[in-house]
C-alpha cells in the first residue's frame, strides 16, 4: 500500500506559540512511522502562513513544490 499522510494543525489563536502544535505533530509522526510503517508524510501550507512554514521546517520538512495557487507542498522522510 502506497500513500502519503498529510499532516496539519488547527489551533485557536490563544493557543498559538505554546508548543502544542509541535508536540502533537511529533507524536503523530512517531505514530505513523512505528504503527503504520510510513516512510514519509507531507503538508500543504498557504505561502503567506510564515509561522506554519517555520514550524514544519523546524520539524525537518522541506519545500517540495507549489501546490494549488497560493500554497506550497512540504515533505518529510520519517
Amino acid at each position: 500500500e502506497h500513500w502519503s499522510p498529510e499532516l496539519g494543525v488547527y489551533l485557536s489563536p490563544s493557543d498559538w506559540r505554546k508548543g502544542y502544535a509541535k508536540e502533537a505533530l511529533l507524536q503523530l509522526m512517531a505514530f505513523l512511522k512505528y504503527t503504520y510503517h510510513r516512510n514519509y508524510c507531507h503538508t500543504t501550507i498557504l505561502k503567506s502562513n510564515n509561522a506554519s512554514i517555520a514550524l514544519f521546517k523546524s520539524l525537518g520538512f522541506e519545500y517540495m513544490a507549489e501546490a494549488r495557487e497560493g500554497e506550497i507542498w512540504m515533505t518529510k522522510v520519517l
